[in-house]
Parts: structure tokens; C-alpha cells; sequence
């Protein structure tokens, strides 16, 4: 219920700290929460931005700092509705956790929202989102060239006075004096989720430099919210001090208790009142809460013909599995695994001509282009392919030290057909580059197609997807089946999380009808027209 005080900024403490000054009547009544304190020597309670909505209050409107949003880049980029009220929530507090799910522009948001008057803006992340930030930072800003820190040997005169810095986690400890020769305008922690043990080096790090930012951004799309003592040091960087202590803020939300070895975390307590709390600081939007405002996703189906007597070997393979299967054969059977892997070979042996022939006209048209493998030798069959285009190549033969220039080398190409293993795209990597992707090989887990869909799905622009399919019911019955479950999770709102087994299952099922190849092309094509996998993620 709304108290008869309404809260008003601290004038003595720093305008960016998002505390505000509450009555003795509003301190009674969330007085519990850590960290309401007094201040002794002016006789008043203070309160973090994130307790008001316990009172059924906001701060005063003249209590809030001005917020100025780019929403339109130097490139012509426009933000969607949705992220501008991303950057506007962004530039009102002193610590925000963007959770937005992934590919909904939480990059896009965090540069629009930044004010160059501030100060620098300090970005720390994983290798694999550098070439993100960099790319962001030319669009808004292209006169102006990143630093990008490395090694661990700190050395002031590499940033100072430099408006934009990105450095990596690994490096991280080494380079905590940031912001004390410099001002940091907006601190980004990118893929926070990786800063979720309090002890860890980089954790401390964070911790430390956070003061000094006069905003700061945690993002990341990957769920942590059921499990709150992770969250502990996650909040305590963005709103310092505001959530208490380990202890203070286990034992409000996490049944934390004294044990007989020591301080113990249980289950989640008081949940609605730290819901409550998180919601003041936190933003997140899932796929499905935005639909409307997405771009189109156009699928369409390359049929790659077999030959008779391909035909008769894959129809012999795919008896054995059935065979096995109705034996009781789980997917982990030597012999079921084996058949299983030559089907695939011969399926991607003639896919891999027809997968390259597709990437070649989106790279004619003067436009980059993903495709997706799992195997190394169809992986150089395409590359072979490539004729008017420069093949880019990631498969895990490729040392990990390579893969991000190699990505980087993509990215700056005018054409370039990037040809990469699903095994190797890490989480957080960017491909939106590219505006088509083309499946030269398909992964049995449904999460697999899913994460790879979305590497390439950008929301300013519409999203081209192929999947190169054999003339053979087992490989159309998979991509049907791939895409049905994947469908169903996004309408449910939750994760696809069939297993490979649960889909090799129903291909192989033998009462299924034959697929009927047009009527497979127009299900695919209206099917949902977003990257799956994490539509209903919280």
C-alpha cells in the first residue's frame, strides 16, 4: 500500500547511488530488508532505490536524473519501442541488470543508453562478444577507435583518456585500478552470469572497480534467478552495499543459516519480497513478450536428391536402427550410434553440394552468409565449393587462439560465407552479420537447432533461414520433427528440451506416414518466426 512519504534522492550522498531518504514509519516496515540503514549523524533513514517498491512508492520524478537515449546510430540503425525503454530504464539507475533473452539487442540498448560526457564507457566480457562491442561501438561512434586491453600487466597510459575500453574476465584482476586515473561513464559487465562465485578472482575484481562507474550495466541472457546466492555478488556489483553482505543477503533470501561447518544457503526465502526488490533494478523481456515487434523469419527448404543406390543403403541403415530401437536400444548402444553416424555421412555427402551452391547465391547478391555443419569433411567440401566468395572456416580442429580472428576476419567482409561446427559456437557469440543461414547438417537435439538459429537472428532487420533437406523420409522426417518440437516450445513458453533419443524415436518410428516434401516446405515456412530455444527462458 502506498505510504503518505514519498521518497526524495540523498543530497549527501553521490547524485549516481540510487538512495533515497525514507520516514521513521517507512523504515518500521521495511526495516528487515538488508540494507536499510541510519544515518547517524543526520538523524535520517536511508533506503536503496530497489526497497521502495516494498513501500508501494517510486522516487519523486525530480528525484530522477536526466536520461538522454541515442535511438537513432551514426549508421542509421534505429532502436525498436522495446529497446528504447531498455535504454531509458538503463539511464535512470545507477546499476541495471539487463536479462533480456538472447539476440533482443541488450548491446544495441547499453550503447544507445551511454552519455560520452559521463565519462568512458569500460566493457568487460568474454573474448567471444569483443567483436560485438567493437562493431556496436562503430555504429554509433565510427570516428572514434576502441582500446582494447590485454595482457596482465597493467599500464595506465593505455586507457586513460580514452572513451571507449573493452577487456577481457582473464585479465580482469590485473586491471581493477580502472576509474581511478579516469572517470568511467558506464561500467558493462557482458555474460555477468560468469561473476556468480563471490570468491573467484574476477568477482573480486568487479567488485572493486564498480564503485568508481558512474552506471553500471550487468547483462546477460542466461537464467539465474532460482537460484538467488548466485545472484549475491551479480547485484552487490551493480548496486553496491544495497543488498547487504553474503551472510546479510543469504539469510533474507536464502534460508542461510550457521551450520556445523560453517555458513549454509538453503532453499529461496522471503521470494515474493526479493521478486519484488529485483524487479526495481532488473529488466527482462522474453521472446514471446515482444513478438509483435520482431522482424519476419523466412524459412525455406533445398532438397539435395539421392541417387537409388543411396536410397537402398540409407533404407538398410535406418531397418537396423529401427531394429535396435525395438530391441529397447537406448541412444548410448555402440551399435545404434554407429548406424546412426553413417546415416549421416551419406545424408551430408550430398547436402554439402547443395548447401554450398545456396551459400554462393546469397554471397553473389553481395551479402554474408552462416552454415551450420558438424563435421569437419563437409566442412572443407563446402569451403572447395566457394568460388566467388572467401570461405571462412571454424570447426573444433581449429585451435580456440584462431577461431575469434577468424570471426572477426568474417565479420569485415563484404561476402564472406562463414562455414562453422555447431559444436563450437560459444554462448554470447554474435553472427548477426549475416541475415541468412543455411543448415548443411542438423544436430538430433531440438536446444542445438535452436541455439544455432538464433546466432545469425538480429531484431532490426528480417531473418532468412534454409535447411538443405535429402530426398529421404529419414532426413525430412527429422527436420519435421526438429522444428515441430521447437515450435510447441515457443507457444508453451518454455525451453525445447527433448533429448537426441526422444527425436531419433519418432524418425525412426515405424507407423509414421511418409513425408510429403511440398507439404514439408510449407509447414517450415510458417512456422514460428523466432529463434526457439529460448522463447519462454526466464
Amino acid at each position: 500500500m502506498p505510504q503518505d512519504v514519498a521518497p526524495v534522492r540523498v543530497p549527501s550522498y553521490e547524485k549516481r547511488s540510487d538512495w533515497y531518504i525514507i520516514s521513521d514509519k517507512q523504515a518500521e516496515i521495511v526495516g528487515h530488508a538488508p540494507l536499510i540503514f541510519l544515518d547517524g549523524k543526520r538523524g535520517i533513514w536511508v533506503a536503496h532505490r530497489s526497497h521502495l517498491p516494498l513501500l508501494g512508492t517510486e522516487p519523486r520524478a525530480d528525484a530522477l536524473p536526466p536520461v538522454c537515449v541515442r535511438s537513432e546510430l551514426a549508421d542509421g540503425t534505429t532502436l525498436r519501442d522495446y529497446q528504447e525503454v531498455g535504454a531509458e530504464f538503463i539511464g535512470q539507475r545507477r546499476g541495471t541488470l539487463l536479462a533480456d533473452n538472447c539476440r533482443l539487442g541488450k548491446t544495441a540498448q547499453i550503447v544507445a543508453a551511454h552519455d560520452p560526457a559521463s565519462g568512458s564507457m569500460v566493457v568487460i566480457g568474454p573474448l567471444a562478444v569483443r567483436g560485438v562491442w567493437l562493431d556496436w561501438w562503430r555504429r554509433r561512434w565510427p570516428e572514434i577507435e576502441p582500446v582494447v586491453l590485454t595482457g596482465r600487466k597493467y599500464d595506465p597510459d593505455t586507457f586513460v583518456d580514452h572513451p571507449l575500453v573493452f577487456a577481457h574476465y582473464d585479465i580482469l584482476p590485473s586491471w581493477t585500478s580502472l576509474g581511478l586515473r579516469d572517470r568511467i561513464g558506464t561500467l558493462v559487465l557482458d555474460e555477468v552470469h560468469v561473476l556468480s562465485n563471490p570468491k573467484s578472482k574476477r568477482s573480486i575484481a568487479a567488485l572493486m572497480m564498480s564503485p568508481a562507474a558512474e552506471h553500471v550495466v550487468c547483462a546477460t541472457g542466461t537464467p539465474l534467478w532460482n537460484k538467488p546466492a548466485g545472484l549475491w555478488s551479480i547485484l552487490s556489483i551493480c548496486n553496491p552495499a544495497a543488498w547487504g553482505s553474503f551472510k546479510e543477503f543469504t539469510a533474507a533470501y536464502c534460508s542461510g543459516a550457521p551450520g556445523p561447518y560453517g555458513w549454509t544457503t538453503g532453499a529461496p526465502s522471503r521470494v515474493e519480497e526479493f521478486q519484488t526488490r529485483l524487479e526495481a533494478v532488473m529488466l527482462r523481456r522474453r521472446w514471446r513478450d515482444i513478438r509483435d515487434e520482431l522482424p519476419p523469419c523466412t524459412r525455406t527448404v533445398e532438397i539435395a536428391p539421392l541417387n537409388a543406390n543411396q536410397i537402398l543403403q540409407i533404407d538398410k541403415l535406418a531397418e537396423s536402427i529401427r531394429e535396435e530401437l525395438s530391441q529397447g536400444a537406448d541412444f548410448s548402444s555402440p551399435t545404434l550410434i554407429g548406424a546412426l553416424a553413417r546415416v549421416r555421412r551419406l545424408v551430408a555427402a550430398r547436402k554439402a553440394p547443395i548447401a554450398a551452391s545456396a551459400a554462393c547465391r546469397v554471397a553473389d547478391s553481395g551479402e554474408r552468409v552462416v552454415v551450420w555443419v558438424w563435421h569437419k569433411k563437409v566442412a572443407d567440401t563446402i569451403a572447395r565449393r566457394i568460388k566467388r566468395a572467401t570461405p571462412y572456416v571454424v570447426t573444433g580442429s581449429v585451435p580456440e587462439r584462431n577461431r575469434a580472428r577468424i570471426l572477426d576476419e568474417w565479420r569485415a567482409s563484404e561476402n564472406g560465407v562463414l562455414i562453422i561446427s555447431m559444436g563450437v559456437a560459444p554462448a554470447g557469440i554474435d553472427l548477426s552479420q549475416a541475415a541468412h543461414c543455411i543448415f548443411a547438417e542438423l544436430d538430433w537435439t531440438p536446444a542445438t537447432i535452436g541455439q544455432a538459429e538464433m546466432r545469425t537472428f538480429s531484431p532490426s532487420r528480417p531473418n532468412f533461414v534454409t535447411f538443405v533437406v535429402a530426398e529421404h523420409d529419414i532426413d525430412q522426417r527429422l527436420v519435421d520433427t526438429l522444428t515441430t518440437k521447437c515450435e510447441m516450445a515457443a507457444e508453451l513458453g518454455v525451453p525445447a528440451m527433448d533429448t537426441a533419443g526422444d527425436v531419433m524415436q519418432e524418425v525412426f518410428a515405424r507407423d509414421v506416414a511418409v513425408v510429403d516434401l511440398a507439404s514439408l516446405a510449407n509447414r517450415i515456412s510458417a512456422r514460428v518466426a523466432l529463434p526457439t530455444q529460448f522463447a519462454g527462458l526466464l
